[in-house]
């Protein structure tokens, strides 16, 4: 049988553990979480972010570094962070990380790319040495908070999305993988009809399309007496030319046209030949005699 005091040791060992395990666990991490909802935040002040994944195994080797090296941030008057790249695919794309695990250095919204040793005392050296001043910063243009990668960040979201949806359709809802790819192909067409309605309608509203009016033939009445016209006698001529409807009618035309007319010789014949020719082609009108004859010396004298 044990004696009380043979127990006092184990006991006082539990109890240790006991308080010594919450503490082991439950002490609080300095490296701060970014999301795409607060990752605005890296925009002020000083910054060291981690890219990294779970399954990497350079990213679990450098943890400990990253986490002591947070421990300084106080001290050094910088914020340590990480980032998940398969939790913030949207990130991941707003960043272009290509590789893992990557480092950013981050000062009153200009971004470094660190490149250099992954060990706490390196981390220290580029902070506090100011080391970051010899790299140079990330363009304006591909900087995350730029329309070029906010437009990378929506798509690597769309297309985890896409991948939620696959994964959901094959093993909750029982599709093929062809089901699941001819919805997706389905949805595409779809919305490109849908887009391309929506374009049509906004460029129409924006620049809408004059209608042509048709050219108005020339009137048989344009320059006579009392208009604003003023053309000349062989102008006139070629206005009522083709309204003549054929040689006989002409012939006949003439006759009384060079009994009536004041004009020269040269000018009769060359009206007369003008308006042969055309009336001879021309067939849309059909007039008597007498009007030909009318609105020849109407026109011409």
């Amino acid at each position: 049988m044990a004696t009380p005091g043979s127990l006092v040791v184990p006991v006082a060992v539990l109890v240790l553990l006991l308080c010594g395990a919450p503490w082991a666990h439950g002490r609080r991490s300095d490296v701060r979480v970014v999301t795409d909802e607060n990752w605005r935040e890296l925009l002020e002040g000083e910054w060291m972010i981690e890219f990294y994944a779970p399954w990497c195994p350079a990213c679990q080797n450098l943890q400990p570094e990253w986490e002591s090296f947070a421990e300084w941030g106080e001290d050094l008057e910088v914020h340590v962070a990480k980032v998940d790249v398969t939790e913030q695919p949207g990130l991941s794309g707003r960043f272009i990380i290509t590789a893992l695990p990557t480092i950013y250095h981050c000062k009153d919204g200009e971004f470094r790319r660190y490149q250099g040793p992954r060990t706490k005392k390196d981390f220290i050296n580029f902070v506090s040495d100011r080391e970051w001043k010899s790299i140079e910063p990330v363009s304006s243009w591909f900087g995350p908070g730029s329309i070029l990668m906010s437009s990378m960040s929506a798509l690597f979201q769309l297309s985890m999305w896409i991948r939620t949806c696959h994964n959901y359709f094959i093993e909750d809802l029982g599709l093929p993988v062809w089901g699941s790819y001819t919805v997706f192909a389905l949805a595409t067409l779809l919305s490109g009809l849908l887009l391309g309605l929506c374009m049509i309608f906004v460029a129409d509203c924006l620049c809408p399309s004059k209608r042509r009016r048709p050219q108005p033939y020339p009137s048989i009445h344009s320059g006579l007496p009392g208009t604003s016209s003023s053309l000349s006698s062989l102008e006139r001529v070629k206005l009522i030319g083709p309204v003549l409807c054929s040689v006989s009618q002409f012939n006949m035309v003439w006759s009384k046209f060079m009994l009536t007319s004041n004009r020269s010789y040269e000018k009769k014949k060359y009206m007369y030949t003008y308006l042969k020719i055309h009336g001879a082609v021309h067939l849309r009108f059909v007039h008597s005699i007498v009007c030909n004859y009318t609105l020849i010396k109407v026109y011409v004298d």
